[in-house]
């Protein structure tokens, strides 16, 4: 955000943004730069198979839980059929793109809410890839995880 659009008259919600939540925010990340380091927690347990749970339970602002006691959030993710999964949830790979698009897409909202910009839609699509060599161990010189986003 520049200068200019932090200028403009903050009205309470734009593009369903809590502005003035966000204008403090911004105020007090100016006045103490180190206050800008947030840290997310995520918490995953083997259910059975190739199914896991991740819980969220914290989020941290400068080294302050900001999320209220009663905050819990969870994603189940499991593998496909051919990999020896149920195929009854997510995969993780699957649950990263979303992640990354979810994070794309907030960041785009409060942009263009700051700047004074009214969305009426916004959505991505992004692509992995992966080769199963690595993520299975057949070939050590293959990479385990995600290679490619797109």
């Amino acid at each position: 955000m520049s200068d200019e659009t932090l200028k403009a008259p903050w009205s309470s919600m734009r593009n369903d943004v809590h502005l003035p939540r966000l204008e403090d925010l911004v105020t007090r990340v100016r006045a103490q730069p180190h206050a800008a380091k947030q840290t997310f927690v995520a918490r995953t347990s083997w259910q059975r198979g190739t199914r896991t749970m991740a819980v969220f339970t914290e989020m941290h602002l400068d080294g302050e839980n900001q999320s209220p006691p009663a905050r819990r959030s969870a994603i189940e993710m499991d593998e496909p059929l051919y990999i020896g999964g149920a195929d009854d949830a997510p995969n993780p790979g699957e649950v990263l793109l979303a992640a990354l698009a979810g994070c794309v897409t907030a960041g785009t909202a409060i942009t263009a809410a700051t700047s004074g910009v009214h969305l009426d839609k916004l959505e991505l699509e992004l692509e992995a890839d992966l080769d199963l060599r690595g993520f299975m161990s057949i070939d050590p010189s293959v990479p385990s995880g995600i290679t490619d986003i797109r």
